[in-house]
């Protein structure tokens, strides 16, 4: 993947990059450089799955994110110690526990969902 262009202005806003997995982390640091050098003053990504390999954690060391937020969803070791201070780590348990409980007792799942994601714009 190559980040060529951001469409819009990002200059002294903050950003916020979502994305399903981080694995080497290289498309997400490449991503955050691009918009640093476009102006961001602050890049929050976020990631379902963390997955940390290789490089990743060096990557993200010294690139240009200032918070990662991720869920538990893959256990993290003891090497993310150098961005542990940006790291924010989300649990998915309840979320889990609430549709487990709901499929066992014949409830809607999709209603759990509705009741979570807050009001509609």
């Amino acid at each position: 993947v190559v980040a060529q262009a951001i469409i819009g202005s990002v200059e002294n806003k903050t950003v916020l990059m979502f994305d399903d997995i981080i694995s080497t982390a290289g498309t997400i640091c490449d991503a955050a450089r691009l918009l640093k050098e476009n102006g961001a003053r602050e890049i929050i990504a976020a990631a379902t799955h963390p997955v940390l390999v290789g490089p990743a954690i060096e990557r993200l060391a010294s690139g240009a994110i200032s918070r990662l937020v991720v869920t538990d969803t893959i256990p993290l070791g003891s090497n993310v110690d150098p961005i542990r201070d940006r790291l924010v780590v989300l649990s998915v348990g309840p979320l889990l526990g609430e549709a487990i409980r709901r499929i066992h007792n014949n409830q809607s799942v999709s209603a759990l969902f509705k009741q979570t994601a807050g009001p509609k714009r």
